[in-house]
């Protein structure tokens, strides 16, 4: 019984050494790439689009991750004629939905797309805004106030 005990003892003793000399290994190489890498000013970490989220969470399992969506159900987001259009047009189709034939960038589309009225203005602008300033579009943000003009049924 002794001898398995001190057995133990030194596998624990030769891992801790192990795993120190490993730490002591990535603490060097840390130090030696900060020495050798030369100081340069790096640019501050783009801020994530506050519409990125309420994609992923709505319209990315139909219009994908990418925004090129699903051939001949759910029409791209990427360089859209749709996207880039009337913001008007993009804010009911958020409130209402849109059901049957569309043409996108030239290719028709049958796919139904239910109204997501329950976000909110500001998730719904977010979200449009993202959209038209992501996937090769480069259109004017949509602001909330938009948003709730239309859900209020003025124009």
């Amino acid at each position: 019984m002794k001898k398995l005990t001190y057995f133990s003892y030194a596998l624990l003793l030769g891992l801790t050494i192990a795993c120190g000399s490993k730490e002591e290994t990535n603490d060097q190489k840390a130090q030696e790439v900060a020495t050798t890498t030369p100081k340069t000013e790096t640019a501050a970490k783009p801020a994530i689009h506050p519409g990125k989220g309420v994609y992923s969470r709505v319209c990315m399992v139909c219009h994908q991750k990418d925004g090129t969506g699903i051939p001949n159900m759910y029409p791209p987001l990427e360089k859209s004629d749709w996207v880039a259009g009337d913001e008007e047009r993009l804010i009911n189709i958020m409130l209402n939905g849109l059901d049957g034939e569309i043409t996108v960038n030239g290719v028709k589309y049958e796919g139904n797309m239910p109204p997501v009225s329950y976000l909110s203005d500001a998730e719904i602008a977010n979200v449009l805004s993202y959209v038209r300033q992501s996937f090769g579009n480069d259109a004017p943000a949509v602001t909330e106030e938009a948003v709730a003009k239309v859900r209020a049924g003025g124009n």
